[in-house]
């Protein structure tokens, strides 16, 4: 599944992987338990999503876009259903990062024009109320890189620039509105579609010595590791 996506749902409960190298809609649902892990097959997308991403929005798995041309623009939700169809997205992207913020609005972060001769863009488009938005233009471009919500900030860690610069970004909030933008370093090598959790600080030492947990800034695997 090296085309494929995952994303934490259900209360971080469960994780959806889609996106199998065949027909690129396929869905298992990973369910665990005190007993054990299960895996669930689940409803198929209707359009194909290579490299379409996954990220929640109004608490639900979405994805965007595709490189194979069924699924170019098309907008898809999971709900108890199956998936079903939002507003396309206004340009023909793909390689993109996507994130779902507090109040249930989903950013689409970067990626690829198939339009414009595949060029890597820096914007940022919101999906609201089924309306997608441009919101502004990153520092810095980024594909098939990878974006997590830590508090009121969006860190984009990059997958892919063809200039290098494999920026480390950071995306302020308040209030569910972008506040500012900041490059916060650069990996030292090029990373693809980086796996990323919110976690706590000393989670393992806290573990072993019983001693209570704290909240700490973002730790990201495999990724950026001075963060």
């Amino acid at each position: 599944m090296h085309f494929g996506s995952a994303l934490s749902i259900s209360d971080n409960s469960e994780a959806l992987i889609c996106f199998d190298s065949g027909s690129f809609k396929l869905c298992d649902r990973f369910v665990v338990s005190t007993q054990d892990t299960s895996v669930v097959s689940t409803h198929a997308t209707t359009y194909s999503h290579f490299y379409g991403s996954l990220g929640l929005y109004n608490g639900q798995a979405t994805t965007v876009g595709s490189n194979s041309a069924d699924g170019y623009r098309k907008t898809e939700t999971m709900t108890s259903a199956g998936w079903t169809g939002l507003a396309d997205h206004p340009i023909n992207n793909y390689a993109h990062s996507l994130v779902g913020l507090q109040n249930g609005d989903m950013l689409l972060l970067a990626g690829r024009d198939i339009d414009d001769t595949y060029a890597s863009v820096t914007k940022i488009w919101r999906l609201s109320n089924n309306v997608w938005t441009e919101e502004g233009n990153l520092q810095h471009k980024s594909n098939w890189g990878s974006a997590i919500l830590n508090g009121e900030s969006i860190y984009l860690f990059p997958g892919h620039d063809e200039d290098s610069v494999r920026a480390v970004q950071r995306i302020d909030l308040t209030d569910n509105a972008i506040t500012g933008y900041e490059t916060i370093g650069n990996d030292d090598a090029t990373y693809y579609l980086p796996v990323l959790f919110n976690t706590n600080e000393d989670f393992c030492v806290g573990a072993v010595r019983s001693a209570p947990l704290q909240s700490a800034p973002l730790r990201p695997t495999p990724a950026f590791p001075g963060l």
